[in-house]
């Protein structure tokens, strides 16, 4: 699937994949989509512009990259601010952003658990 109707530029791209991972796309540990399905996925035509596409993330912790192994989401992000947000709106996002982070405790405490009980 492209999301790209039109040409999206890099911080477009880059507030996309930010509201996915808020949205709970991944977990904290989780391996991201690589290169390749991002470019497809945005219409992104180098590797140097994926590259600028992640860094705000890199450079926040959000994201980890290793070479040859792919990029690994380390902690959610911080909201992104919008100044049209109501209070109530906001404090909805942060209110969704816990359960996300809870629901990624829940699986780890739970993948712990299973491999205490193999062993």
């Amino acid at each position: 699937m492209i999301d790209n109707i039109g040409a999206m530029n890099t911080n477009q791209i880059t507030h996309a994949i930010r509201n996915r991972i808020a949205a709970g796309e991944w977990a904290v540990g989780d391996q991201i989509d690589t290169f390749d399905i991002f470019m497809a996925r945005y219409g992104i035509p180098t590797v140097y512009r994926m590259r600028q596409v992640l860094r705000p993330l890199i450079d926040e912790g959000v994201i980890e990259s290793q070479h040859g192994s792919g990029s690994f989401l380390r902690r959610l992000p911080a909201p992104d601010p919008d100044i049209h947000q109501t209070p109530v709106q906001a404090a909805r996002d942060l209110l969704n952003q816990a359960v996300v982070e809870i629901n990624t405790l829940r699986r780890q405490i739970d993948m712990a658990l299973a491999r205490l009980t193999e062993a």
